[in-house]
């Protein structure tokens, strides 16, 4: 059974780092229908454990300072 779709595109809200050490922003995105092979998930549910957060902000102050290192030996 083949669904016929009328949009190509759905609405979506997602929450979205523009700029680092910024807080993340609640922005409307289209999201393009699953094609053959692929699905749609409807995400309800998500926490976040502080320690994880932790770690992924010290992997990107190292990354960044790694970066910015680089660019000034130059």
């Amino acid at each position: 059974m083949e669904i016929k779709q009328i949009n190509s595109t759905i609405k979506s809200r997602a929450a979205v780092a523009f700029a680092p050490n910024q807080p993340l922003q609640i922005v409307e995105i289209d999201v393009e229908m699953p094609r053959k092979g692929e699905v749609l998930i409807r995400n309800t549910h998500t926490g976040a454990i502080l320690i994880h957060l932790r770690y992924q902000e010290a992997i990107l102050k190292a990354y960044s300072q790694w970066y910015l290192d680089t660019k000034v030996r130059v």
